[in-house]
């Protein structure tokens, strides 16, 4: 092409053609605006975009018909005859673009009819997420530290390593898995495990962190075993766009005050539990201030459920005081015997809760409460949110998450969100501990009621990086077959569901923890 334009515009052929000028215009406008002209048309059908294809469509129009032209020319017919290669070449363009112009076409007839709610699943499956409720990865030399049965199940002992293999979340993961590890044959879950273990542990991070597209995450580090086993809550960053924020467990944090204060009075041989008591007054306030304070923090959490129950008793007294007082003085002394300490005294776990209520809700930041959803060391009963009511409508301005769905008890969670403007309710961790149909039934119960301002995503992944792929990958694609279906009988439009993932994914986190981030969004 390049050697015919050479001789059309400089050779012997320009001495005695009429139409060298035209020649030269054409041949600088198609090469101006061929590669802007492909990438029109490609944003036009990503985007259904019916300005952009009409501006592709008339480009496309003009190099056919400005081309076609040019037969007029005698000397470029001439060329026709002397260059057959060139003629080939030509007729094969002005092929592909007719064909581009006759698609284009009908790309614009059938923009915004929503074909297979294509821009639907585009957005379910690759807008930007944040995971507002998650804990660290493990170590790589402690990657086999816990039971790999964990990933599907908060059993423990045999329930787990024995019986959670046999669910189907359990069968639905191992599959995912198998094709994640590039598994050959059946996949079973023995070579799924033995799969990982044989895999380097940074591919490995990142051949589960990079698909899910999570933008930032909020990471509580208190979990039981994250100090000595997993990376620090900064280490993420290297999969997130956007920096990790802190989310402080409330118990852990009084747990570690109440330490200090009782190994400097037992190295002393001197045990006060009144002074112990003020002692841990004054700096259990100071620090939930001082969390409340650092930019880093966005977010408390509470593990009430798993110790005294949700139903906690708001606004201490001076006799919820004194009982206070009396657990402290039961604990150290437990303490100085066994030299453990694990706070499950409900007097002095309502007062941490109440602690971080009052501070929380002066500095604007969200308390995440545990609830449904977790290991044998819960009540059930006391599980449920519905026993949070007159602590949700005791702090009024303190904004408050409902964890893990509450399941079995999302109707419940729906309710409170519902009804009470400070409550917000997370859908995680059913994803992957669900089967494929519970964890439908669980987002449908989320959307009966649940103002869809008010409901945010996580993966509450944990130790493995396989519970942030998983509890991704699941997420995304139930909450795009319920919306489809939603949208389907047309109960909804399909922008307005696009308006509800983007909202559940990203925005409504984005909000409630103060993030102030922009979705870095890159479908491609």
């Amino acid at each position: 092409m390049g050697l015919w334009a050479d001789q059309l515009l400089h050779g012997a052929i320009a001495a005695v053609s009429s139409h060298t000028q035209i020649y030269l215009g054409l041949f600088i406008f198609t090469i101006v605006t061929f590669v802007p002209w492909m990438i029109l048309g490609r944003h036009a059908v990503r985007r259904e975009n019916k300005w952009m294809m009409s501006i592709f469509i008339f480009l496309t129009a003009f190099y056919i018909v400005s081309w076609s032209i040019m037969f007029y020319s005698e000397v470029y017919r001439w060329t026709w005859v002397q260059w057959p290669f060139f003629a080939c070449l030509t007729i094969c363009a002005f092929i592909v673009l007719v064909a581009g112009g006759v698609l284009a076409a009908i790309c614009w007839f059938n923009f915004t009819k929503g074909l297979a709610h294509y821009q639907l699943v585009r957005v379910a499956l690759t807008y930007p997420a944040i995971d507002n409720h998650a804990h660290p990865l493990l170590k790589a030399e402690h990657r086999d530290a816990f039971d790999f049965e964990g990933l599907v199940s908060e059993a423990s002992g045999p329930s787990l390593t024995e019986d959670a293999i046999h669910t189907l979340a359990c069968y639905r993961a191992t599959q995912q898995l198998g094709k994640l590890y590039r598994l050959t044959g059946e996949s079973t879950w023995e070579a799924v495990k033995q799969a990982r273990k044989a895999a380097d542990y940074d591919a490995l991070c990142r051949a589960c962190m990079e698909p899910t597209r999570i933008q930032c995450i909020l990471i509580d580090d208190g979990l039981g075993g994250s100090s000595e086993y997993a990376e620090d809550y900064k280490w993420h960053d290297r999969y997130t766009s956007s920096p990790t924020k802190r989310i402080v467990r409330v118990e852990i944090l009084a747990e570690g005050i109440l330490k200090t204060i009782f190994d400097s009075q037992l190295s002393t041989g001197s045990i006060n539990p009144y002074y112990a008591w003020i002692e841990f007054l004054a700096s259990f306030s100071r620090a939930l201030e001082e969390s409340a304070a650092d930019p880093e923090v966005v977010g408390f959490k509470s593990i009430a459920c798993y110790r005294t129950g949700l139903n906690v008793v708001p606004d201490v007294n001076d006799e919820d005081g004194n009982r206070v007082e009396q657990c402290v003085t039961v604990v150290m002394l437990r303490y100085e015997v066994t030299r453990t300490l694990r706070l499950a005294d409900k007097a002095l776990n309502d007062y941490i809760v109440n602690s971080t209520m009052r501070v929380a809700g002066k500095c604007g930041k969200p308390v995440q409460f545990h609830t449904g959803l977790g290991d044998s060391d819960i009540t059930l009963s006391l599980s449920s949110p519905s026993v949070m009511q007159p602590l949700i409508k005791a702090y009024p301005s303190t904004k408050i998450v409902l964890l893990h769905s509450s399941y079995p008890f999302t109707r419940e969670a729906g309710y409170l969100t519902a009804v009470y403007p400070n409550v917000f309710l997370d859908f995680g961790e059913i994803f992957p501990f669900l089967s494929a149909e519970g964890q439908a039934g669980v987002v449908k119960q989320v959307l009966e009621l649940c103002p869809t301002n008010k409901i945010m995503w996580s993966t509450d992944g944990h130790w493995w990086p396989e519970s942030y792929y998983l509890g991704t990958l699941q997420a995304r694609e139930t909450l795009w077959k319920v919306l489809a279906e939603t949208v389907h009988r047309q109960e909804m439009t399909e922008a307005q569901a696009i308006g509800v993932v983007k909202r559940a994914m990203f925005d409504n986190a984005n909000r409630v923890y103060g993030l102030n981030l922009e979705p870095r969004w890159h479908p491609e």
